[in-house]
């Protein structure tokens, strides 16, 4: 049994490994792949923010005292690391049947992909949050049914929930409560159906009643398993007006790090994407290469595009799948995607050389004598954990412009 753990664990070294961490660096989305990926090498992510230009400029006459030197203005912006896990198990069973190389592969694959489609999933859904890690909030009291023994919440956003993800369910402790709380009852649901036409999420088993909070006006959130508050800090810091700090700075008082704003007024167009890249290069020497719209934006943009004849330079595909156009805004090639974890009616525009992912690639950990598995405690499973470390850095998030209002 040890000499095929040896082999399954050569086999996901030598042959599964390099195509995972190629692949995570560029699937999640457009973004992501578009972006630069530098290794992480120390314990803070840090980059030099410069704003505004170097003072020490003027116009004089002859024999006048020339102008004082002042030097440019740069802000130091900092983001912790934070830890990525992938699990990965196969059973005591398979191990001891899987005699060969080519039965352990076909034994592996199943359970490989669908670890790599949640790490996938999740990298690129947190890219777009603001670390906090919640998915949504639910906006109704959960539903048991006995019968089935399964639960349903309705929810105010689904786009960032799928099937099989095993998520915790903070509720609060009154209605005069602000600050969620996780009940053991509610800890590791999983998720057993997602209806996007209704906002509704079954869960597998009971979850405990929600209480509403009558200040926020809901009845709690969901985060995925152990995840609050430890998540990359992604987008929608920087994009939220009520994130209040980033990077280790308060937004108020460090105009620098809150984008620019740009109303659609309920329409789409060219002009307003326009006035956008532009408003981004004039005041903040940020030259937008990416928008990304939300499904009910982008939606409008396409039958803009096709009532009004617009020039598309040419289709953009990119590795995970997705596509999106390559259009002209002003002298410049701008290309637009579809991105659901946008809010629905709103454009997200991005100058993608100013973003780093600093990270550590997936890696097995090693359990030293028993190499890269564990068998689970009471269970017949061996668990193989893959970790990396990292986050997203902006070093100009005030480059970065949001443009509202996309649809009536």
């Amino acid at each position: 049994m040890s000499a095929n753990l040896n082999t399954i664990s050569k086999i996901l070294k030598e042959q599964y490994l390099p195509v995972l961490k190629n692949g995570i660096s560029k699937e999640p989305s457009p973004f992501l792949e578009m972006i630069k990926k530098v290794p992480l090498t120390g314990g803070k992510i840090t980059a030099i923010a410069p704003y505004g230009i170097n003072g020490g400029f003027g116009f004089g006459s002859d024999g006048e005292a020339t102008p004082q030197a002042v030097s440019r203005a740069y802000k130091r912006l900092e983001v912790e690391p934070v830890n990525m896990y992938v699990d990965i198990r196969i059973s005591d069973k398979t191990v001891k049947l899987a005699n060969d190389g080519g039965a352990l592969i076909n034994a592996l694959d199943d359970e490989v992909a669908g670890s790599y489609e949640a790490a996938k999933w999740n990298v690129g859904r947190a890219l777009f949050g603001d670390g906090s890690g919640v998915l949504c909030t639910c906006t109704s009291q959960s539903i048991y049914d006995q019968n089935t023994d399964q639960t349903a919440v309705v929810v105010e956003n689904s786009a960032a929930l799928v099937e099989g993800l095993v998520v915790d369910v903070y509720s609060y402790a009154s209605s005069s409560s602000t600050e969620g709380i996780l009940l053991n009852e509610n800890k590791a649901k999983r998720i057993k159906e997602v209806d996007r036409n209704q906002n509704m999420v079954v869960f597998e088993g009971q979850v405990n009643a929600l209480q509403n909070s009558e200040e926020l006006n809901n009845y709690g959130f969901i985060v995925v398993q152990g995840s609050y508050n430890k998540e990359i800090t992604g987008l929608k810091a920087i994009f939220d007006e009520n994130i209040t700090t980033l990077y280790g700075l308060e937004k108020k008082g460090n105009s620098f790090l809150k984008p620019q704003v740009v109303n659609a007024e309920g329409a789409i167009t060219d002009q307003i994407i326009y006035n956008a890249v532009k408003k981004s290069y004039d005041y903040k020497n940020t030259k937008i290469d990416l928008v990304m719209m939300g499904n009910a934006a982008f939606e409008a943009y396409q039958k803009y595009m096709r009532e009004n004849n617009v020039l598309v330079c040419d289709k953009a595909t990119f590795t995970g799948g997705a596509s999106g156009y390559k259009v002209m805004v002003g002298n410049r090639v701008v290309t637009v995607v579809n991105e659901k974890l946008v809010p629905d009616k709103e454009a997200w525009c991005v100058d993608t050389s100013a973003f780093a992912f600093v990270h550590l690639d997936f890696d097995f950990c090693d359990y030293g004598s028993s190499g890269i598995f564990q068998l689970v405690p009471g269970t017949s499973y061996y668990r193989a954990l893959l970790a990396s470390y990292g986050n997203l850095i902006c070093k100009n998030p005030g480059g970065c412009v949001k443009i509202t209002n996309c649809v009536e």
